[in-house]
C-alpha cells in the first residue's frame, strides 16, 4: 500500500490546508481497525462469489437434467449400464421397471462390427424386455443372440443391418415395423410366441433365403417379406392371416402351409414367378374354394394336398379356373 507522510510533511500540510496536524495524522488503532475490516470485508465478497457460482452450476445442472427429461423421458444418465460393449438404459413406463437394450457404443475397438453379441437377461434384478428403435442401424454383428426375456423388437431395430445369424427368443411377442428392413441376414426362424410380423419387418432383405413362422403368429401383415429376391422357401406353421404382398416380389419356389386354417388375402405371394410347388396340411375342398393362383402370384404351380386318402398333386387349369388333379400318392 502507500506509505505515511513524515512529521515534516505533516507540518507544511497543516499549514497550507490551516489546520492541525492532528487531524492529517489520524488515528493509527482506528487505520489498523479499517484496515483489518476491510480484509474480512475482501474475504466474505470472495465466499460470497464461490457460493453463488456453486448454486448457479446447480441451477443450470438441474434445468439441463429438467430438459433431458422432458426430451427423454425414459433417459436416466445414472442407470445406464455398459456390459460387453452394448447399452442398457433403465426404464419405468408406469407400469413397469426394466431395461432396454440400446445399441452398441461405438467407439475405440468396437466401431461398426462386433463379432457376437449375447443379450443380458437380466440387470440388478431387472429384466431386460426390449432392443429399442434403430438400436442396431447399419451395425454389422456375425451373431446376436435374444435373451430369454426380450419381449419387445422395436421399429428399425436392425435396419440396414449385417447379421450373419439371428437366434430368436421363446418369449418374443412384439416384432416392429421395418425392424429388420434391408438387413442382410440368411435365415429366419420366428418363434411361436410372436403374434404379429409387422409391415415391412424384413422388406428388401436382398440375402434372405429361408423363413419359417412359427405356429402361434396370428397375421403377417402388408410387405412384411416382399422384395427379397433370393427368397427360396417359405415355411407357415400357423392358422395366420396373410395380408396383401406379405410375401410379394421374392424368389420364392416353395411354400409349405402346416395349419389347414391359413388364410390368404388376394396378392399375398404377389408375382413370384419362380414358384413351382406348394405342399398344403388341408382338405383339397377348402384348397379350392379358398385359394388360386391370384394368391400365389405364380401361373404354374403344383400343388400338394393332404387328403384324408393320402396326398393328392393338383396343376391349376387356366381354362377351368379350377385344380385339376394329377396324380395321387
Amino acid at each position: 500500500g502507500l506509505g505515511l507522510p513524515g512529521e515534516d510533511s505533516l507540518e507544511r500540510l497543516a499549514e497550507f490546508f490551516g489546520v492541525e496536524k492532528s487531524v492529517l495524522a489520524g488515528d493509527s488503532e482506528l487505520e489498523n481497525a479499517l484496515i483489518v475490516k476491510n480484509r474480512k470485508l475482501f474475504r466474505q465478497k470472495n465466499s460470497i462469489i464461490a457460493i453463488l457460482s456453486v448454486l448457479l452450476a446447480v441451477v443450470v445442472a438441474f434445468f439441463a437434467y429438467a430438459l433431458v427429461s422432458i426430451s427423454f423421458p425414459d433417459y436416466n444418465p445414472f442407470k445406464t449400464k455398459v456390459i460387453d460393449d452394448v447399452k442398457y438404459t433403465y426404464v419405468n413406463d408406469g407400469r413397469e421397471i426394466f431395461y432396454r437394450v440400446d445399441g452398441v457404443r461405438r467407439s475405440g475397438d468396437v466401431g461398426n462390427f462386433k463379432e457376437k453379441i449375447v443379450l443380458e437377461n437380466e440387470i440388478g434384478g431387472l429384466r431386460v424386455t426390449e432392443i429399442a428403435d434403430y438400436a442396431f442401424e447399419d451395425f454389422w454383428v456375425e451373431e446376436i443372440v435374444f435373451n430369454e426375456n426380450l419381449q419387445r423388437v422395436g421399429e428399425g431395430a436392425f435396419y440396414s443391418a449385417t447379421v450373419g445369424k439371428v437366434s430368436f427368443n421363446r418369449g418374443l411377442c412384439e416384432l416392429g415395423a421395418y425392424a429388420f428392413a434391408y438387413c442382410q441376414v440368411e435365415s429366419v426362424c420366428l418363434p411361436d410366441s410372436l403374434r404379429v410380423v409387422e409391415g415391412f419387418a424384413f422388406y428388401g432383405c436382398d440375402t434372405l433365403k429361408e423363413v419359417s413362422v412359427g405356429a402361434g403368429t396370428e397375421e403377417i401383415r402388408p410387405c412384411a417379406f416382399s422384395l427379397c429376391p433370393k427368397l427360396e422357401k417359405v415355411t407357415i406353421n400357423s392358422a395366420a392371416v396373410i395380408r396383401e404382398e406379405a410375401f410379394g416380389f421374392t424368389g420364392i419356389r416353395e411354400i409349405v402351409f402346416n395349419n389347414p386354417d391359413v388364410r390368404l388375402f388376394d396378392l399375398a405371394f404377389s408375382c413370384n414367378p419362380l414358384l413351382e410347388s406348394v405342399d398344403y396340411c388341408g382338405e383339397s375342398s377348402r384348397w379350392q374354394r379358398e385359394f388360386s393362383p391370384r394368391n400365389l402370384g405364380a401361373d404354374k404351380i403344383r400343388l400338394r394336398v393332404a387328403d384324408s386318402d393320402g396326398f393328392a398333386v393338383y396343376e391349376y387349369d387356366e381354362f377351368l379356373q379350377g385344380w385339376e388333379p394329377v396324380l395321387s400318392q
